[in-house]
């Protein structure tokens, strides 16, 4: 099947580069394609080769500006990932075992599973999910905040690579990402989900979830 430049529809024949060869203009997005692994057609248009090609190179691009010890926020379905980078494409989460990359959901509970802190690379936990650094979201909610210095967040991170307990309201991947960064276990999306609560009229069983950090001391590692 012959597959044509976008820009200037010329054939694309032969050994193809990343940029056309008739008007230069970038089609990696083609890759697929031109060499066998796809075809022009279905969901897997130029189209939509184009903006997956482009978004993945994004992506890549956005984690060469990372700095040891930042915060990611990742956006999944309901709520927010998030992850601590220590370099090399590499980041730290906490997850609840057999969830995946499970961060806070809509469900608030007290419940202690186990959870596992591990290293991963940051394109695989992200997957298609948009993602951002943000060291300023916990600031905003507590000027009382200090970012350590970064070999210390990275080392903190690292130590705590293992099994470990998981809860989504007391001690979940948001807390897990500030008590690296600043020392304190902090999850803005729990004091949401409690502030949304209390509105509705039954707030009495939150009891010390209130104030969105930890009430008790962090979890060590995990016994069966």
């Amino acid at each position: 099947m012959a597959v044509y430049c976008p820009y200037c529809r010329n054939e694309l024949a032969g050994h193809v580069g990343r940029l056309c060869n008739s008007c230069h203009g970038d089609i990696g997005f083609l890759a697929p394609v031109l060499y066998g692994r796809g075809t022009v057609s279905g969901d897997m248009t130029e189209a939509a080769l184009f903006h997956q090609y482009f978004a993945e190179r994004h992506r890549t691009e956005d984690a060469a500006q990372l700095e040891l010890g930042d915060l990611i926020e990742i956006f999944r379905d309901g709520y927010q990932h998030w992850a601590v980078y220590v370099g090399d494409g590499y980041i730290v989460e906490l997850v609840a075992i057999g969830t995946g990359s499970f961060g806070v959901s809509s469900t608030i509970s007290g419940t202690l599973v186990k959870g596992q802190v591990r290293k991963e690379k940051l394109q695989v936990v992200v997957e298609k999910d948009k993602w951002e650094k943000n060291n300023t979201k916990h600031l905003s909610s507590d000027n009382k905040l200090r970012p350590r210095q970064k070999h210390e967040i990275v080392k903190e991170a690292l130590s705590r690579v293992g099994m470990t307990e998981y809860s989504v309201s007391k001690w979940n991947c948001e807390h897990f990402a500030t008590l690296c960064r600043y020392g304190k276990a902090v999850s803005l999306q729990v004091m949401k989900a409690v502030n949304t609560v209390a509105a509705a009229g039954i707030s009495g069983f939150l009891g010390s979830l209130a104030s969105g950090t930890m009430s008790s001391a962090v979890p060590g590692s995990y016994s069966s």
